[in-house]
């Protein structure tokens, strides 16, 4: 069976390759009639880096037909309430925008969203005075998206899912007060399932659907990781007139919110980022940058983890690549920065890298990805006889003190006797200290016969 995540990623890595050729002015793509006017989005040039919630209009879908493919269940019922044939037959759900009605009075924009199977119609539904933004659906809930701030639910037979060939308007429409950009739904099919919206004012909102209705779980703004783009162009000079895009924005399997965000430069190119949301702090972190640990010794190939599987983290470096023009400008800056310290600026750059790598793995809670990436820092640190920040790093994994017990506990706020973040994350992972001493880093540390005194402690 695929993976839905990996689907999601390698969607995320085919959008922001198309969006590079999209200009600023998306807002002018065809609407489905002229009287959408009052819903088109102004085009928005960023004065000097400041971007706000309420100046802030991220573009969304014009497109006349927006389809998405509808999850069937994997076996069905013996008895059947419906009559269906061709099961292998493709089943789709697509919303058609289409042009004003004149009704005599005034004319009305409207979408119709349809099931089909096999290119046969079997069912429709009318959505009137707005035209189609974004449309998804797991194998039980299809969400539907509008121009004028407005949420669709539907749902289908419980028995046979979608093979049924129908659909119902599950809940009024939901009002969100912007058109939606993004819906994205998570693949759980009980009620751990989860959705995210976006809205073209920049404000995200994560739903939990459980089986008595949809519930707002967390909220928060993508306008920060926006404006944080904004910001580090202007300084590196590459500001482009350009606002920052949204590419994907998903839940992922443990949970987590991720983004992904492009931002077009003067020089042709483009910068991407991915940043995952911390409920904690209500903030977005960054773990992956086109322009950042681009010299590090581990920066390419991405390292797989040992268990040959492809991580998330893996896979949202991989759409965030650096274009060769920035590799020279990082060149440049590091070597002025470190040109009179002890250490070269490449094992700076590969250890601040590798521990960059094991702090976002740890915000994934990707475990196989924190292993991977922690017999590298230790190869780092090995190859360069680091054997103070060797020592450093086996005592703190070593550290099961009830203070690194005790802070699990989110109840407990003291801060005395604080341990690592570091030990935290392996407990967060449910690794053990000692295994992974032995197996990620005794083994580093031994190829270098100036460290066997420290090995053999």
């Amino acid at each position: 069976s695929t993976d839905p995540l990996e689907n999601a990623l390698n969607a995320a890595e085919a959008a922001a390759s198309a969006a590079e050729g999209v200009a600023s002015n998306a807002t002018n793509v065809e609407r489905a009639g002229a009287s959408q006017k009052q819903d088109q989005q102004p085009t928005v040039t960023a004065p000097k880096g400041r971007l706000s919630v309420g100046e802030m209009r991220i573009p969304y879908n014009t497109s006349k037909v927006i389809t998405t493919d509808l999850i069937t269940t994997q076996s069905l019922p013996a008895s059947n309430v419906f009559d269906i044939e061709e099961r292998s037959s493709k089943i789709v759900a697509d919303c058609v925008n289409s042009a004003p009605l004149s009704t005599g009075v005034s004319s009305w924009p409207f979408a119709t969203l349809s099931i089909s199977r096999g290119g046969v119609r079997e069912w429709k539904d009318i959505i009137a005075k707005t035209a189609c933004t974004s449309i998804v659906a797991n194998d039980r809930i299809l969400a539907v998206g509008t121009a004028n701030g407005c949420l669709y639910l539907y749902g289908t037979s419980p028995t046979l899912g979608w093979e049924s060939g129908k659909a119902f308007r599950a809940f009024p429409p939901f009002v969100l007060g912007s058109p939606v950009v993004a819906i994205n739904l998570s693949d759980e099919v009980s009620n751990e399932c989860e959705m995210v919206v976006v809205t073209s004012d920049g404000g995200f909102a994560v739903y939990k659907l459980l089986n008595s209705g949809p519930k707002l779980h967390y909220k928060g703004s993508i306008v920060p990781p926006m404006q944080q783009m904004l910001l580090s162009s202007i300084s590196a000079n590459q500001q482009s007139g350009n606002q920052p895009k949204l590419v994907r924005i998903q839940i992922t399997d443990s949970k987590q919110l991720m983004l992904v965000i492009m931002l077009p430069t003067s020089s042709a190119g483009r910068a991407l980022q991915g940043f995952v949301y911390n409920r904690d702090m209500e903030s977005w972190m960054i773990v992956a940058d086109s322009a950042n640990f681009l010299l590090s010794d581990f920066y390419s190939p991405i390292h797989k983890p040992s268990s040959g599987k492809e991580g998330i983290l893996s896979r949202v470096a991989k759409i965030v690549t650096s274009s060769a023009s920035t590799m020279a400008s990082a060149k440049q800056m590091y070597q002025r920065v470190v040109e009179n310290e002890k250490h070269s600026y490449q094992y700076i750059i590969t250890r601040s890298h590798c521990e960059d790598r094991l702090a976002c793995a740890i915000a994934l809670y990707s475990k196989s990805e924190f292993e991977t990436w922690l017999t590298l820092y230790a190869r780092c640190l090995s190859s360069s006889g680091e054997a103070e920040s060797l020592r450093f790093l086996v005592d703190t994994l070593l550290d099961d003190s009830e203070s690194g017990n005790s802070l699990m506990d989110t109840d407990n706020d003291s801060c005395q006797n604080v341990p690592s973040f570091l030990l935290i994350g392996i407990k967060r992972l449910g690794l053990d200290g000692k295994r992974i001493i032995r197996q990620s880093i005794l083994p580093e540390m031994s190829k270098n016969r100036h460290l066997q005194r420290l090995t053999n402690e």
